[in-house]
């Protein structure tokens, strides 16, 4: 079978791989259909701008990974606060937490938890995730880290050759569109 016009999808032409347990490329692959379909149709001026179309699509793509990772967290949140709720714990406090993504800033839902009969409160968010008020993910802290030219860079070791050239391109590529804040979404 040969390759589609448009296709980034031969395995060997990608150095970018993710560290997630399963393969989305046919996630990917429907996402790219779906937002492509949807800017030819939408954009009818889309010639008059094409060496400034990359820049737009990353902000399209950007948006798209902060909403994805703030439904990923308020939903782990979620599900954490229900396991803790079914073993005595009552939600004392509806708290919401900032945490910084290589994408923007999402809210979490981080509610603090109290059991009467134990008597003691908890925070799973923070407990189990790890997640407080202000932090950063550990891909936002490497990024600054190389930013600011840090040699504590934890993958400084690293034998990829495309580590780098991959990892800074996008990091500076979505740092540059400035701060997005995206409330939690109810589905």
């Amino acid at each position: 079978m040969g390759q589609k016009y448009g296709s980034v999808f031969n395995r060997d032409q990608i150095c970018c791989d993710t560290a997630m347990n399963q393969d989305y490329t046919d996630i990917i692959q429907r996402l790219s259909q779906l937002l492509d379909q949807a800017i030819v149709e939408r954009e009818v001026n889309l010639s008059d701008g094409v060496k400034q179309l990359d820049g737009e699509v990353a902000k399209l793509l950007r948006l798209l990974g902060l909403q994805v990772m703030s439904m990923l967290l308020n939903k782990l949140a979620q599900k954490l606060t229900q396991e803790a709720k079914k073993t005595g714990f009552v939600i004392h406090r509806s708290l919401k937490a900032t945490y910084s993504v290589i994408f923007g800033i999402v809210e979490v839902s981080s509610p603090y938890l109290w059991n009467k009969r134990e008597r003691r409160g908890s925070r799973p968010v923070k407990e189990k995730l790890g997640i407080e008020h202000g932090e950063r993910s550990i891909t936002v802290k490497r990024a600054l880290n190389e930013e600011l030219g840090s040699s504590t860079n934890k993958h400084s070791d690293t034998t990829d050759p495309c580590y780098y050239s991959c990892y800074n391109f996008h990091v500076r590529i979505f740092s540059r569109f400035g701060k997005i804040n995206i409330k939690k979404i109810n589905n």
